[in-house]
């Protein structure tokens, strides 16, 4: 086995249960290595996140904008129908990913 390939194996070892991994699917999965290799790199998986928001810092701030965002939109809308705009806030989304939904579902 090769050093640093903890999950892959090669073609025709065995698991440690005793079975052989089936050449087409070794094959197969060597295929798929070298063609993520050549796309991400041979040091990268290809579901890294961005430069900018590797950091709790930069992520942070992004946040923050994204927020700024959200509340000017939400003063300009409350503007265009008449309320006022200093208790002006986002519309709350539902969180569809969450398997606990919010209580007011």
């Amino acid at each position: 086995m090769v050093p640093g390939r903890d999950v892959r194996m090669e073609a025709g070892e065995l698991f440690s249960c005793g079975w052989r991994v089936p050449e087409p699917v070794a094959a197969q999965a060597e295929a798929t290595d070298a063609a993520e290799d050549a796309e991400y790199g041979a040091d990268r998986r290809g579901d890294e996140l961005p430069a900018e928001l590797q950091r709790r810092e930069t992520r942070l701030e992004r946040i923050r904008e994204a927020k700024r965002v959200l509340e000017a939109r939400a003063k300009d809308e409350a503007a265009a129908a008449g309320q006022p705009t200093d208790a002006a806030k986002p519309a709350p989304k539902p969180n569809i990913t969450s398997p606990i939904r919010s209580r007011g579902s």
